[in-house]
């Protein structure tokens, strides 16, 4: 690479030259992004949201019409199952929130978020991670792995 292009803002509208250093920091950056979001988007947007017109909202944005959600009690398929499945889960636990826990993973159509879930400001009672696999920039499974 250049020395002129080192610490350089980068341009999206000018091609880098293909195995250069930028041009995996670019792929990666905008993967993480999207990834960053649709994993924000399933933990907090459906799981953690309590209002159910906003839960459904999030679930239409983000789940192919086919997902699957696979978790140690069912395997369920399709946005409103996974929407069920959440509210279910928040109103057996009221008051109790999810929390990210450390980074996200990313592995080609697959990425890795772990998760607390208890009671604001106290210690979490449940741990987990949610492995989600993505197909055409949507969620197309939710395995949920529990501690």
């Amino acid at each position: 690479m250049c020395s002129e292009r080192r610490g350089a803002a980068l341009d999206p509208a000018v091609p880098l030259p293909l195995g250069s250093d930028d041009t995996a920091r670019i792929d990666r950056r905008h993967d993480m992004a999207t990834t960053d979001e649709l994993l924000a988007a399933n933990l907090h947007g459906v799981f953690g949201e309590r209002d159910a017109v906003e839960r459904r909202a999030a679930a239409a944005a983000i789940y192919t019409d086919d997902v699957r959600f696979v978790d140690p009690e069912e395997t369920v398929v399709g946005p409103d199952a996974v929407v069920a499945k959440a509210a279910a889960l928040l109103d057996g636990a009221p008051g109790f929130v999810f929390a990210d826990e450390g980074p996200t993973y990313l592995a080609g159509d697959r990425a890795a978020l772990a998760w607390t879930f208890g009671p604001e400001g106290a210690a979490p009672v449940a741990r987990g991670v949610d492995v989600l696999t993505f197909r055409d920039g949507r969620i197309s499974e939710v395995l949920t792995l529990l501690a």
